[in-house]
């Protein structure tokens, strides 16, 4: 970034620390417009976005989302925060976009990945589905090993969803290492291994589940007891 452009952007976040939320956005707004520093406009543009997340204006994010489509090829890890927050904000149709724009713009794994969980949370379970597995493709490339497992445990989810594809649900299950889920993902993975006919896949799942029960989170351990009791009873012998 230019001096010039870190000066402004200076001084637009003293715009936004004094006057808040409603006056940065103005403030980002016109520097995203303005600037010809690639690097200060896609600030700009990040800090526009978390503005409008601020004020729960769903209109100005959608018209700032369109101009990320347009921001230079500079890796910015802050507009996945951006995305989350939306999301958290209620503002779930802003963060699918913020995260399509994104995944459009670099076609990255996380943003694809990004994409996916906004467009499971909204329903639209086709789109996701093409999300992931795509996401799980390009975080192989990528050597994204954690992302990898991440959205392969959540394509099986998906499609463990329709009786009709337990079959194909479980092909994919059984793809996603362990190695990088937490026990919240873990106790998930056991829960799709334990329909398998094969005993030893179902034992590999009750493998799984050891660590949820022994860790720290009671919650998750008395869920883990919970499955497993259920599936005692499953199998009656």
């Amino acid at each position: 970034m230019k001096l010039a452009a870190s000066v402004a952007v200076a001084a637009a976040e003293r715009v936004e620390r004094t006057g808040g939320p409603r006056a940065g956005l103005a403030v980002w707004r016109t520097m995203a417009d303005s600037t010809v520093d690639a690097e200060a406009r896609a600030v700009a543009l990040l800090s526009a976005l978390r503005c409008a997340v601020a004020l729960r204006d769903g209109a100005a994010f959608d018209a700032l989302v369109p101009a990320w489509h347009r921001a230079s090829h500079g890796i910015y890890d802050e507009v996945f925060a951006r995305v989350r927050e939306a999301a958290a904000a209620g503002l779930l149709p802003q963060a699918a976009a913020l995260a399509g724009a994104e995944a459009g713009r670099l076609r990255s794994a996380r943003a694809l990945y990004a994409l996916a969980r906004c467009l499971e949370r909204s329903g639209d379970g086709a789109r996701a589905e093409a999300a992931y597995a795509e996401a799980a493709s390009r975080a192989e490339n990528e050597g994204r090993a954690e992302l990898v497992s991440a959205a392969r445990l959540r394509l099986a989810g998906l499609m463990a969803r329709d009786p009709r594809r337990g079959a194909e649900a479980l092909d994919e299950a059984k793809r996603v290492s362990a190695a990088h889920l937490d026990d919240r993902d873990r106790l998930a993975l056991a829960r799709l291994l334990l329909r398998a006919p094969s005993r030893f896949v179902r034992a590999g799942a009750v493998d799984l589940l050891d660590p949820v029960i022994s860790g720290g989170d009671a919650r998750l351990s008395s869920r883990a007891l919970l499955v497993l009791a259920e599936h005692a009873d499953d199998v009656g012998d």
